[in-house]
C-alpha cells in the first residue's frame, strides 16, 4: 500500500517537474566553478538540503533529511551526461538523456544522491524537495558550503574545469570529506 502511494507521489513529482521547469530557467544567476571544488560538510537536519561539489571523480549531488521527503530535480548541460550512478541508502531514479538529467526519489531520512560527469561547460540545477523548489539556503556548494544567489542556478565553468570535469579519468582536485550528522 505505501509503495503504491509512494509511486503515485513520485510520478506526480516527475510530471510537475518536467512541465514546470522550463519557465524557471528564464532568470538564473551564474555561479563560477571554483566555488564547487571539494565536498561540503553534510549535515542531517530537519529541513531537507542539497550538497553539490566537484572533485577528481566528477560531480556529486547529495541530499539529506531527518524524515520522509521526496527529492526531485532536473540538471541541464550544453554537453552530455555520462558515468551517472546512484549513491546512498535509497535507490534513486536517475535518467540521463543527452544534455538533460532528471531524478526523483523518496527517502525516510539520511543521506543519498548521485554522481555524474559531463562534457558541457554549463550546468543548470533545478532542485525540489516535496514538490517545491528549494530555497538557496537549502543548497550547499563546494567545501565552503556556499549558497547560490537563487534557485534554479547555473554554473558556468572556465574551459580548464569544463575539460577536466568531462574526462573519464580522475581529476587532480582535492578529495577531503566532511560528512557530519547533527541530530
Amino acid at each position: 500500500m505505501w509503495y503504491s502511494r509512494f509511486m503515485l507521489v513520485v510520478g506526480t513529482a516527475t510530471a510537475i517537474l518536467v512541465l514546470s521547469l522550463s519557465a524557471a530557467y528564464a532568470q538564473q544567476p551564474m555561479v563560477w566553478s571554483d566555488q564547487f571544488v571539494g565536498q561540503p560538510a553534510i549535515q542531517i537536519n530537519a529541513q531537507p538540503a542539497y550538497y553539490i561539489w566537484l572533485d577528481q571523480n566528477g560531480w556529486h549531488v547529495r541530499w539529506s533529511t531527518l524524515s520522509a521527503n521526496v527529492f526531485s530535480g532536473q540538471l541541464v548541460t550544453n554537453g552530455q551526461f555520462h558515468d551517472v550512478r546512484s549513491e546512498g541508502r535509497v535507490v534513486s531514479w536517475v535518467l540521463p538523456q543527452g544534455g538533460r538529467l532528471v531524478f526523483v526519489t523518496g527517502t525516510v531520512g539520511g543521506i543519498s544522491g548521485f554522481d555524474f560527469k559531463t562534457t558541457g561547460d554549463t550546468l543548470t540545477f533545478s532542485l525540489l524537495a516535496n514538490l517545491r523548489l528549494v530555497q538557496p539556503s537549502q543548497v550547499f556548494l563546494g567545501r565552503f558550503s556556499t549558497h547560490p544567489g537563487a534557485t534554479p542556478f547555473t554554473i558556468a565553468m572556465v574551459p580548464a574545469f569544463a575539460a577536466a570535469a568531462g574526462r573519464r579519468e580522475p581529476l587532480d582536485l582535492p578529495t577531503e570529506r566532511h560528512d557530519r550528522t547533527d541530530r
